[in-house]
């Protein structure tokens, strides 16, 4: 069965450090999106992870004013010149970055009883893990270059375990059907694939805003990414879906038929932090730079194992 080819939300950049940013793939001829962090204070990540990262709080300045002169942040934030320098250089530097990541796959591969495959790790580079993301070029900062769009550069059979998290947002449906495809063939048997994301049923509930916990979460989003008194929970959704480039979002459901579909039979739910599995135990990144208890609530954990 195959996965309608829809589009959704504006591509701009990734929203948060752990998920590829794959944006502007068809108007920039190709070239992927850059990393930004949704997640982290302003200027955290200056000068580090993200060329786009200083320009988080700029881009959220005020576009307009409403009648009461409230300030109405900028949705989704402008692409800066940052961007359009690294866009032009990029496709020069992938060739060489691709050199070096066969040897550090092959290294690492040959050193690891038990590979480990994190996939869109940005800034949470797990120990004992091949760390790889779409941003490292020349494969820097402890993690090698891989764009998931595409075929796995592996084998089949290679991991005995493959996690994401808050990544799969970043792919239209049929990239991430396709993803979740090269996630099996790349399993051992018995493998585990550990999928964290938002689905939809969180940002139902964020709109209702009817308990304590998603008024919570809405009173901190608009302090922490709008800057602006006003709060309204469609304004929050807003920015969460457009300002950081969603292109797909699921609910558990569809994430289940999906990863059914891909070829795996036994799919379970867990908590975040939480697995039988004591190499998944603990390996999230996002509640380290989220105050944890709005990383729980706006997390879906699944993990399918091959048969």
């Amino acid at each position: 069965m195959s996965i309608p080819a829809l589009r959704g939300g504006f591509a701009v950049n990734s929203p948060n450090w752990t998920a590829y940013l794959y944006t502007r793939e068809a108007s920039d001829g190709g070239i992927p999106g850059t990393k930004r962090n949704r997640r982290l204070p302003p200027g955290f990540l200056k000068g580090r992870m993200s060329i786009l990262s200083g320009d988080r709080k700029r881009g959220l300045e005020p576009s307009s004013r409403s009648s009461s002169g409230e300030s109405l942040p900028k949705i989704p934030p402008p692409l800066g010149w940052k961007f359009w320098v690294k866009a032009v250089l990029k496709p020069a530097l992938v060739p060489p970055t691709i050199l070096l990541r066969r040897r550090k796959i092959s290294r690492y591969l040959a050193e690891t009883a038990e590979p480990k495959l994190h996939v869109g790790c940005g800034g949470n580079v797990l120990p004992g893990w091949l760390n790889t993301d779409i941003g490292p070029i020349l494969s820097r900062r402890g993690a090698v270059y891989l764009d998931a769009r595409k075929r796995l550069p592996f084998a089949d059979r290679t991991f005995n375990l493959i996690f994401n998290e808050h990544f799969i947002f970043s792919l239209t449906l049929e990239e991430a059907m396709r993803f979740l495809k090269e996630c099996y063939r790349v399993l051992q048997p018995s493998g585990i694939l550990r999928t964290v994301t938002p689905t939809w049923s969180f940002l139902v509930e964020l709109w209702k805003n009817q308990d304590s916990r998603h008024q919570d979460y809405v009173q901190w989003a608009t302090r922490e990414f709008l800057h602006m008194d006003h709060v309204a929970p469609c304004l929050v959704i807003n920015n969460f879906l457009y300002g950081f480039g969603y292109k797909s979002v699921l609910d558990r459901e569809t994430l289940i038929w999906m990863l059914s579909e891909a070829g795996f039979s036994k799919i379970a739910g867990r908590t975040v932090g939480e697995s039988p599995c004591s190499g998944l135990r603990g390996v999230e990144g996002h509640g380290k730079v989220v105050p944890p208890e709005f990383n729980e609530l706006e997390t879906t954990v699944l993990e399918a194992t091959k048969a």
